[in-house]
């Protein structure tokens, strides 16, 4: 029988919760690469094809309709910028998840 210590469950927890985290800044690295490789008018298409089924049921369909519209309005240099903010923002994440695993204390107030 082992015995339970509440330090190895939050050892285990800032685990889980740290890959997680690992995890959405490895996504956020590919959303950003993906935006560098897709330009404006190509999202606004993907967007439209994700969204056709949806308003031919209801047009009026709130989300539906605002991604739509927020894709219209999409330009180069906004794409450019979200490109840029998730690979900065992505990496930053990474190296602090890797540094956080590997106990580097510089890496814990980040």
């Amino acid at each position: 029988m082992s015995t339970f210590k509440p330090a190895d469950w939050w050892d285990r927890l800032f685990a889980i919760g740290t890959i997680a985290k690992g995890l959405d800044g490895v996504l956020e690295l590919i959303g950003g690469i993906l935006l560098l490789l897709v330009t404006p008018a190509e999202l606004q298409h993907l967007v439209a094809v994700l969204t056709q089924h949806e308003l031919s049921e209801d047009p009026h369909d709130f989300i539906a309709s605002y991604l739509l519209h927020s894709a219209a309005g999409l330009t180069g240099s906004a794409v450019l910028f979200g490109a840029v903010y998730l690979l900065v923002h992505g990496l930053v994440k990474v190296v602090l998840v890797i540094a956080l695993l590997r106990n580097k204390l510089w890496a814990y107030p980040g």
